[in-house]
């Protein structure tokens, strides 16, 4: 391949180097739809927006980006694949508004949860995190804890895969997921909406406002060394949990302290079942024990949002 730009405003420059890499997905989280080539053709500051060209003088990408830890081409560049590129242009050119396919969620990878969750090696898919109440998602089904093995038909294997394949949807696509919930295969449809502007998502995730953490209560039963109680009107209103969050309430954190865990923290599924007593926390905790796994997955409630957690599991109380 040759990388054709204008670094540091040199003008026009040529370097060559080979495709070492398809699919990176993962370079840039704020880029999310894009599956960058990686090539090792110098690409240095500037060469943004240069064509990257193949031996027969097609263009197949758009210098996009460098990894570097010296801010200088250290031979891993990225480029956007023209595939990806030559639609989005061509609409622009047109005079359309880009718009991407909206479930309304936020996701994560499985991978580091599946042991912890008791599902087999071989699982793959998105976990749902949380589900924006009133979105395409929500009025669809989906619910936090879920995952997401496939969509209309497709494996899903990663978060970035889901996200690439809702955002090609058109608003009012119905989206057939294939998910797991409570350990059993599911398929539910989602009727795809139009994802709002970065400015619009950036204000619903900084809805919430950060809370003082509370004083911790004593009360509550010891569960893998949490403290935790049912959620009662009274902690509701102490801890400032909204009224759609159920489960059981962290009321002293214990050895569990050193996890991250805080008084006002809901868990509400424990494994794959949801949480709504001490009880099925508690039998959760038990079946992990006797699949001897070291860990259980947690889906539980904060004041910033919901997050997946695997928790150690003490050898005894």
């Amino acid at each position: 391949v040759i990388a054709v730009g204008n670094p540091f405003g040199l003008g026009g420059t040529a370097t060559a180097g080979i495709v070492s890499a398809q699919g990176r997905g993962d370079v840039d989280a704020s880029t999310p739809y894009t599956d960058y080539l990686q090539i090792d053709a110098a690409i240095n500051r500037g060469n943004s927006g240069g064509p990257t060209f193949d031996i027969y003088g097609r263009v197949i990408g758009v210098n996009s980006a460098i990894y570097s830890p010296t801010g200088g081409s250290v031979g891993i560049g990225f480029a956007i694949p023209a595939a990806i590129a030559k639609p989005i242009t061509d609409r622009l050119m047109r005079g359309e508004a880009i718009e991407r396919g909206y479930l309304g969620v936020e996701i994560g990878n499985l991978a580091p949860y599946r042991e912890s969750m008791g599902l087999p090696e071989n699982t793959r898919g998105a976990l749902i995190n949380s589900v924006t109440p009133g979105g395409p998602a929500d009025r669809g089904g989906l619910q936090a804890g879920d995952v997401v093995t496939a969509m209309n038909g497709e494996a899903v294997a990663t978060s970035s895969e889901l996200t690439r394949r809702v955002g090609r949807a058109r608003a009012g696509d119905t989206l057939r997921l294939d998910i797991l919930r409570d350990g059993r295969r599911q398929t539910v449809n989602v009727r795809s909406g139009t994802r709002p502007s970065e400015t619009d998502l950036q204000a619903g995730r900084n809805g919430a406002e950060d809370l003082e953490t509370p004083a911790p209560a004593q009360a509550g039963t010891a569960v893998a060394g949490i403290n935790v109680a049912p959620l009662s009107a009274a902690l509701r209103q102490r801890y400032e949990i909204p009224a759609n969050v159920n489960g059981v309430v962290v009321t002293q954190a214990g050895r569990g302290a050193t996890q991250g865990f805080q008084p006002g923290y809901v868990i509400f599924r424990a494994g794959t079942a949801p949480v709504t007593s001490i009880a099925d926390l508690q039998a959760a905790v038990q079946a992990a024990r006797a699949a001897d796994r070291d860990s259980l997955f947690l889906m539980i409630w904060t004041p910033r949002g919901n997050v997946p957690f695997p928790l150690d599991l003490p050898k005894s109380e």
